[in-house]
């Protein structure tokens, strides 16, 4: 068997996944702080989508949101997750 390395390449769309969790008081605050999280995101360079998912309730939480956010390509996330905006 041989190694093998896939090069994606710089043109490849990438995803960012979000796993947020809250007790029932910090719902609304958690929604609103995802939202402003997506339009920060939508105005960066690269971004191609957002879409928050509310997954269902958590044996240990009320809530869970996840968050799952497109770029297209590493080098336009790495530059979102390493900005002041983010």
């Amino acid at each position: 068997m041989s190694d093998q390395t896939v090069d994606c390449g710089s043109e490849a769309n990438v995803h960012f996944i979000v796993q947020l969790d809250a007790i029932p008081d910090e719902r609304e605050d958690l929604i609103a702080s995802q939202q402003e999280f997506q339009q920060a995101a939508s105005r960066f360079p690269g971004f191609l989508s957002a879409e928050t998912i509310e997954a269902a309730e958590h044996p240990r939480h009320a809530i869970r949101l996840v968050g799952i956010y497109s770029f297209a390509s590493a080098e336009t996330l790495v530059r979102w997750l390493e900005s002041d905006e983010r």
